[in-house]
């Protein structure tokens, strides 16, 4: 069963001591919970957690176009992308990304790519390619407490990171919310340490364990 808003936000409640949502109300706990799971998006960005990648359908870029025809809403930032003859029924061929265009005349094929300011860039190339693109992907928005939870295993950092804010700025407890704060670290690092081992033949940036504001 998919992990729900509404799980987290029940978890979170138990560690307020407060399970009959007599204080911590849903509509309390959602921006806390929105603001949790900002921080979870960015964290796994940072780590390169697999449910940010995706893979855009296929597009044909014209000749000698310099930029990629259409940018998924959803994406943060290209991963990989590769290109063919058009309708060829062959594998695609990895382009090369570089940082600035090279100073080349233009070909048959794009070969390279540039990522700057929100756009895809190439030399461009004198006929028609076939493109595809992998790219790091926005999360979902959470709408409400039924919207589902797409970070598996996730539970134990967003009721704790959840709660460690509602106690902060809802009942003004420092201490408390220093507790959940820890323990919501330590969630974190429990998760993302997971998540890497069993990835270990990709390139990851990994951070060190990191602790949560204090709220003192």
């Amino acid at each position: 069963m998919a992990l729900t808003v509404l799980d987290c936000l029940n978890a979170a409640r138990f560690l307020l001591n407060d399970v009959s949502a007599l204080k911590y109300t849903n509509a309390k706990l959602l921006p806390a919970f929105r603001d949790a799971y900002q921080e979870l998006e960015d964290e796994m960005i940072d780590t390169g957690h697999p449910m940010h990648m995706e893979r855009a359908a296929p597009q044909t870029i014209p000749a000698l176009a310099l930029v990629l025809t259409t940018i998924p809403t959803n994406m943060i930032e290209p991963i990989d992308l590769e290109e063919r003859a058009v309708a060829s029924t062959f594998d695609y061929t990895p382009m090369k990304r570089r940082m600035w265009e090279p100073n080349i005349q233009q070909g048959e094929t794009l070969q390279f790519w540039v990522w700057r300011e929100g756009a895809v860039v190439f030399l461009g190339a004198t006929i028609q390619r076939e493109v595809r693109l992998y790219y790091h992907r926005m999360l979902a928005a959470i709408v409400n407490e039924t919207s589902n939870v797409e970070v598996v295993n996730a539970k134990n950092f967003l009721s704790s990171r959840t709660a460690a804010l509602a106690a902060f700025v809802i009942s003004q407890d420092s201490e408390r919310a220093s507790a959940l704060a820890q323990r919501a670290g330590a969630a974190l690092y429990k998760l993302t340490g997971t998540q890497i081992k069993n990835r270990q033949s990709l390139p990851t940036r990994r951070r060190p364990y990191r602790a949560f504001r204090r709220f003192s």
